[in-house]
């Protein structure tokens, strides 16, 4: 299909990442420890909120308290919660919430000196690749990778992993990842995300229609999979099929705006009347 050299940037990657980074970035078990050992409430919701300003402040001092005080990894372990990297590694996401990578990366550093995790290890390549440390980055993934059990955690460094691999154009490494993850029925959502985005890119359109219809089917009010979607349907020739999806990811959130809406609308319209085969 020769138009598909000139269309094939659909999908802005860092988009991607940016939408779903911090969720990763957080360990869901932190939100289960003790309020009153790790941080006030009013603290977790500024990180939580976006207030990330408000959340760096206030966790600088709680990093500074936690990492390496023996006796509050003491304290910390006697009451089963996660260790006391928690705190910088919150730190870590603020500051990425920030766009201050070079501090995110400090913040992480320090939680992976608390604990040797899978985790802050993820957490510390991905600042790294946004601080554009392509080597570093990949070291701490594989060190990530290298720690990594069948926690649910483990999954989520995984996915941040194989979104390493795709910017690599390291497709078959990344999709082995991807296709773990779903094995193992964690973020499948996103999983299928970037394995449809994978596929795509390597001009499988048929299995990346597929990925985006299983990912519709898990998450029916996500409008980029609807965008993504009809890109594939549209490298398939089915153009009604194209424009549908481009009708329901508008009809789900009429202040979605994405350029790529026109751009397929123009396509359809000009292949419709022919200009484009």
């Amino acid at each position: 299909m020769p138009y598909f050299a000139r269309y094939n940037k659909i999908f802005d990657l860092k988009i991607l990442i940016s939408k779903i980074a911090f969720y990763f970035l957080l360990s869901p078990a932190f939100l289960l420890t003790n309020r009153a050992l790790f941080a006030e409430p009013e603290t977790e919701d500024a990180l939580e909120t976006g207030r990330y300003a408000e959340a760096a402040s206030k966790y600088t001092n709680l990093c500074g308290k936690g990492c390496g005080n023996t006796d509050v990894k003491e304290l910390v372990s006697s009451f089963e919660t996660e260790n006391v990297g928690d705190h910088c590694n919150r730190l870590g996401v603020a500051y990425m919430g920030l766009k201050n990578f070079k501090a995110a990366i400090r913040s992480f550093q320090l939680a992976v000196s608390c604990k040797d995790s899978s985790k802050f290890h993820s957490n510390l390549a991905l600042a790294f690749s946004y601080d554009h440390n392509s080597k570093l980055a990949e070291i701490h993934y594989e060190k990530s990778m290298s720690l990594a059990g069948n926690d649910p955690g483990s999954f989520s460094a995984m996915l941040n992993y194989s979104i390493f691999l795709i910017k690599k154009k390291d497709f078959s490494k990344a999709e082995e990842l991807l296709q773990e993850i779903i094995h193992h029925k964690t973020h499948l959502f996103y999983a299928r995300l970037y394995l449809g985005y994978s596929f795509y890119q390597r001009k499988k359109f048929e299995e990346a229609l597929s990925q985006f219809d299983q990912g519709i089917q898990e998450n029916q009010k996500y409008p980029d999979l609807y965008l993504y979607r009809a890109y594939s349907k549209y490298q398939l020739n089915n153009l009604a099929g194209a424009e549908y999806d481009l009708n329901q990811a508008e009809l789900l959130d009429p202040d979605f705006k994405n350029p790529k809406i026109d751009q397929l609308r123009s396509l359809i319209a000009r292949r419709n009347q022919g200009r484009i085969r």
